[in-house]
């Protein structure tokens, strides 16, 4: 767990396998323009909940990277990277999000995603708000997910923009119900040769029904 304001210079590291949940807010760098820039890589899990991350605006130059096998978990509900007000501020002055990281939505309310980039591993819709208040909204661009698209909790809305999975199993989408569903289009890529008697369920609705 974090717990805390602010830091001077430090290089924060989240290794692999290990999770980090912040309880508050984190403003990284100083302002003395002669200390070396700040940096917070994630190799593990970055559980952010509602906080956000940002750093020293003058001077700048400080980093946050979110690298291969990664994972954000968010529960803004601006999403990953919007402005001042998502989880990873755009203070931030070198944001690096690698195409092989995961993300989690998991918030009471709803969410736009706000994703930086649009390719990623893994993503996972867990928003657990009340009927209304549980939709997480692709926004800004269509996305494609290689690894799989797990549907725990929430409604997950291509409405105007896409998901694409490229993983061509047939456990490339994970769970669904009729309490969680994609709400619009959903493409997924199948094998060339798809055997007889595969099956490939595709958990889209609209409105509280699902197909």
């Amino acid at each position: 767990y974090y717990s805390g304001t602010n830091s001077d210079w430090t290089l924060y590291t989240v290794n692999s396998g290990a999770y980090v949940q912040m309880l508050t807010g984190l403003s990284i760098g100083s302002t003395g323009s002669s200390l070396p820039r700040s940096s917070f890589t994630v190799y593990g899990t970055l559980d952010c909940g509602t906080q956000q991350l940002t750093s020293q605006s003058s001077p700048g130059g400080h980093s946050f990277i979110l690298a291969a096998g990664g994972t954000l978990i968010t529960a803004n509900v601006n999403g990953v990277v919007s402005g001042i007000n998502g989880s990873i501020t755009t203070v931030v002055t070198n944001r690096t999000f690698d195409d092989a990281a995961n993300y989690v939505f998991n918030g009471t309310a709803n969410q736009n995603t706000s994703f930086p980039n649009t390719t990623m591993n893994n993503l996972t819709i867990n928003n657990t708000g009340t009927p209304g208040s549980n939709t997480v909204t692709i926004t800004a661009a269509p996305i494609t997910v290689n690894g799989v698209l797990t549907l725990t909790s929430g409604i997950a809305s291509t409405a105007t923009n896409l998901i694409t999975v490229t993983n061509t199993a047939p456990t490339g989408v994970s769970g669904g119900s009729t309490s969680s569903y994609v709400s619009g289009p959903l493409k997924w890529n199948l094998p060339a040769s798809l055997g007889s008697g595969s099956t490939y369920i595709f958990p889209v609705g609209k409105g509280t029904a699902t197909t």
